[in-house]
């Protein structure tokens, strides 16, 4: 195999890994669990994702939770403990000092910062999507960037 066939053989298995991890970041993840979606051992998959994106699988896995708390806090009403819950948390203490640890502020004043900063931009949870229990149109709503 060329080098070539072997880089790219490499972005596409951690672009797999990326979207399996978005796809399931609600669920209890082990690296045993995503490695096994593309055959690999944890340890090289681990590796891998390192060299590509700069962070560990389980480092992924948390940033990609946090990105999407924050975005649950900025644009819809959900209250925190359903937010914590929906982003893979089981206890709600622990994912507020995890959040703390990632944007300096607990899960409350961020969302009140963001509706400082877009106001508006948190709506009434109608038209709510089964998976994610938000509105459908969360995605497409104003974005508060702060502490992105």
């Amino acid at each position: 195999m060329d080098q070539v066939s072997e880089v790219e053989g490499h972005v596409s298995v951690v672009e797999k890994i990326k979207g399996f991890i978005t796809e399931h970041y609600d669920q209890d993840l082990s690296r045993e669990t995503i490695a096994s979606q593309v055959y690999l051992s944890p340890d090289y998959l681990d590796r891998m994702l390192k060299r590509e994106t700069g962070m560990s699988m389980k480092e992924y896995l948390l940033h990609e939770r946090m990105r999407i708390a924050r975005e649950l806090l900025s644009k819809t009403d959900m209250p925190v403990t359903q937010v914590a819950t929906h982003v893979g948390f089981n206890n709600l203490s622990h994912f507020t000092k995890v959040f703390r640890k990632h944007t300096d502020r607990n899960p409350s004043d961020y969302r009140q910062a963001c509706a400082k900063v877009t106001p508006g931009a948190m709506q009434s949870p109608v038209d709510k999507d089964h998976r994610w229990g938000c509105p459908l149109s969360y995605f497409a709503s104003r974005t508060c960037s702060f502490f992105v």
